[in-house]
């Protein structure tokens, strides 16, 4: 082979390589100088360019001598994220679509829907995150840790008991800690209330020593029986089918979490039976997609507790989907025979047509249901039923405890094109609050939020608690019927913001009965409502409030409600502390 074919085939081999060739970024490599270089070395240029030697040279400049360079393909550095501090705060006002913000916790949203100010972090639906990079803090020179004084005894302190206490005082609790009064309360458990009581640092009381043990003789050795195994805490579904999962659910024990895939998967007609104590967590919202396919009767769910054994009920991460065909009044999951302590999370239900959520029907029913997306859960084509959440109370008739442990809690989510985003009846008990909900056209013509008197049960509902809520709409024109749509039973009614295209932030209604004439009192009717601190529009023509009272002879002003807050009410810790259990 001659010298000239054999530099020839070189050169070939040596360019297809370089032009295949994917270097590191851009800029990591040596800066170009007049010096010696062999083939195979890489250099920046002075153009931000990288060039690969063909040939070995004294240093002649690439961008002349193509004869001993070549360029050499690299990857370009990433772009620097801007600064998320660099961006408006965010407040609670309006936003369009595309607006960006930096959040309290340092990270940066960008609007993916017009809203008016909600909560990046909770209405996920409205905002996604946007990458930008943090604000390094500066450093400060570390100086020398004092050595910190000796903490009194825990034990030093008095003994907690169930008696009023004063911001300040601090207890010595069961558990050997001390606690300090945050805010001024009745005697809340310190562990549970942790609004109203803070850790307060004391060191435990010092144990008695531990005597030196006689030495205990060493015992004829009997036979270690085969221990029984521990059930598995997580049991993880082949996949989200419906036998894969039902077939997880009937291994489960008490204690267990069932977890499903991501994927999307059609249920058919069939329900999932669990039984309280197994917990069922998806992938995520629209990443584990369970769905109704085929008619089924309004007794049918798609997943269906059963709390009888006195087992909580923990449900998350997933998205269930109706049929959204109103000749099928189905439901998504239901909460049934006295679930207690349950928490449903971090989910969307739509197109269930009956309802979402059903917890019922049982006296003493509580728990927390909290970070969903509830989305046009309600059929035109029927006009009626159609509720995001449905609680039943069994028929008992409990005493009034407003601001207890002791209701269904419904907080910090997103409604938006249901009937009835919260419906109630039976001796229900319930809590709405901190919600976002949205009205659409299809159900503009109802009560964004509602409680029943006596009608379709043996009785109404027995107590509400709706606070903190922001109420607005989509419609195409006219007005929303109403936010709240209160036809029996008691409770307090505050804080709520209303916009101008709602016609009523408060309807007070009689059911079961005709109203009037005056003083005339019906079974379950308001007897005992506080209304305060409610935004409306004044434009609309309703009282203060917002409120339209249509039956003034039974339900009386300061009689069976009062515009002031209600003696001695406290409304029960935010965020309800089942949400960390």
């Amino acid at each position: 082979m001659s010298k000239i074919y054999s530099t020839l085939l070189l050169t070939f081999f040596l360019g297809a390589f370089i032009a295949s060739a994917q270097g590191a970024t851009c800029g990591t490599y040596a800066k170009y100088t007049n010096k010696n270089y062999v083939t195979g070395d890489i250099v920046l240029y002075t153009n931000g360019k990288n060039y690969i030697a063909t040939r070995n040279n004294p240093g002649y400049d690439p961008i002349i001598s193509t004869y001993y360079w070549s360029p050499y393909a690299c990857t370009p550095p990433a772009p620097a994220l801007p600064l998320c501090s660099s961006f408006p705060k965010y407040t609670n006002k309006n936003y369009v679509t595309g607006d960006i913000v930096s959040y309290t916790n340092g990270k940066g949203y960008k609007a993916t829907y017009n809203n008016p100010g909600y909560d990046p972090i909770i209405s996920t639906y409205y905002w996604s995150p946007y990458a930008c990079t943090a604000s390094t803090p500066s450093i400060p020179t570390p100086t020398p840790t004092p050595t910190p004084p000796a903490l009194p005894l825990c034990s030093s302190y008095p003994k907690y008991t169930n008696k009023n206490y004063v911001t300040g005082d601090i207890v010595f609790y069961t558990n050997g800690k001390g606690y300090k009064a945050t805010y001024n309360n009745p005697g809340y458990d310190p562990i549970i209330s942790t609004y109203y009581w803070s850790p307060h640092a004391c060191t435990a009381s010092t144990p008695t020593p531990t005597p030196t043990p006689t030495p205990t003789p060493t015992p004829t050795p009997t036979p270690t029986p085969t221990p029984t195994p521990t059930p598995t805490t997580v049991i993880n579904a082949k996949s989200c089918s419906y036998a894969d999962v039902a077939a997880a659910v009937g291994f489960a024990s008490a204690g267990t979490t069932v977890k499903i895939p991501a994927g999307n998967c059609s249920w058919g007609s069939q329900q999932l039976n669990v039984s309280g104590g197994v917990y069922l967590q998806g992938a995520g919202q629209d990443v584990t997609i369970i769905r109704r396919v085929g008619s089924v009767s309004n007794t049918a769910y798609l997943v269906a507790y059963n709390c009888s054994n006195g087992k909580r009920a923990i449900f998350s991460n997933m998205t269930l989907v109706g049929n959204g065909n109103g000749s099928i009044q189905d439901k998504g999951l239901g909460l049934l025979n006295g679930c207690v302590d349950f928490k449903v999370s971090d989910s969307k239900f739509t197109n269930f047509v009956f309802s979402a959520i059903y917890v019922g029907d049982a006296a003493g029913q509580r728990g927390v249901i909290y970070k969903n997306n509830f989305i046009n859960n309600y059929s035109a084509d029927l006009k009626n039923l159609g509720y995001g959440v449905v609680v039943y109370g069994g028929g008992a008739w409990p005493a009034l405890s407003l601001g207890s442990k002791n209701a269904v809690f419904v907080e910090d989510n997103n409604f938006s094109g249901n009937r009835h985003n919260i419906a109630s009846n039976n001796g229900s008990v319930y809590v709405f609050r901190y919600n976002t909900v949205i009205g659409q056209d299809p159900a503009k013509d109802y009560a964004m939020t509602d409680s029943h008197g006596l009608s379709s049960s043996p009785r109404g509902s027995r107590s509400y608690e709706i606070y903190n809520n922001t109420y607005s709409t989509n419609i195409s024109g006219g007005l929303q019927r109403s936010a709240i749509g209160i036809r029996g039973g008691d409770g307090v009614i505050f804080n709520n913001k209303a916009t101008a295209t709602i016609s009523r932030t408060i309807e007070l209604m009689v059911e079961g009965f005709s109203c009037g004439p005056s003083g005339t009192k019906g079974p379950d009717q308001i007897r005992s409502l506080y209304i305060w601190n409610n935004q409306a529009n004044p434009q609309n023509g309703y009282t203060t409030n917002g409120i339209e009272n249509t039956c003034p002879a039974s339900i009386e002003l300061n009689v069976d409600y009062f515009l002031s807050p209600r003696p001695g009410y406290v409304p029960y810790t935010y965020p309800n502390p089942l949400r960390a259990i």
